[in-house]
Order: structure tokens, then sequence, then C-alpha cells
């Protein structure tokens, strides 16, 4: 008969209801810390998620380094001195906030002056 209901099994479920994963909780309070190495360790909370750095100094855009990595991640790679880099995480969930430091700072220069800086010296003839 035409338009009359059929009743499901009790614990039906409809297809694509059940069993669907929950989405990944987004990447939140992403924080970047500088180790010996040099290597830069990444912590955020929230489930794994993809990791991606630019390199400020040079303007590239944001790349690809791992994917479903889980906090906390370590970045080694040989980054170029004095040039700042930025990291941000992103999952299906959302993406994090953006966190920038200098990997490999420059090094003083020799007799202690930095670059563009003065350096005062103090010589007696006695």
């Amino acid at each position: 008969m035409l338009g009359s209901l059929v009743p499901f099994p009790l614990g039906f479920e409809p297809p694509g209801e059940a069993g669907e994963p929950e989405p990944p909780v987004a990447p939140t309070n992403l924080a970047a810390e500088l180790l010996p190495g040099p290597t830069v360790r990444l912590t955020w909370d929230g489930d794994p998620a993809d990791v991606y750095r630019r390199d400020v100094t040079a303007g590239t855009a944001f790349a690809l380094v791992d994917a479903a990595e889980t906090s906390p991640y370590d970045d080694a790679d040989a980054f170029t001195q004095g040039h700042t880099y930025a990291w941000r995480v992103s999952n299906t969930g959302g993406t994090s906030g953006t966190v920038s430091l200098i990997p490999n700072p420059n090094p003083p220069n020799p007799g202690g002056t930095q670059p563009g800086g003065i350096h005062l010296g103090l010589s007696l003839g006695l």
C-alpha cells in the first residue's frame, strides 16, 4: 500500500548517523620553545594536527612540514641563521594561532659589537 509507514526494528539508526567519529578538537594554545640544536618544540592543546612553517624573513608562505602530528612536536630543520620563522598547526576542527621566533640567531661579532652597534674602547698610552 502506497504511503503506509514501514516500522524499523528497535535500535535501527539511519545510515550516516551512527558510528561516525567525532570531529577533531581544533588546536589551541600553540606555543614554541627553543631547544639546543637548534630545535623548536611546539606544543598545543587539541587533537593531532598538521604542522606548517614559514620563513618570515625570506617572505615564504606557510608550507606543510609534517602531517597528523601530536603535541609536543620537535622541528629540527636546518634553519637559516638570523631568520625569523613562524609556525601554525591545523586539523579539520580548525587552525591554531601563529607563533614565531629566531631559532638560529646571529652570533655576536668578534669584539662584542652587534651589527649596527658601536664598540667603544679605551687605550691608555702610558
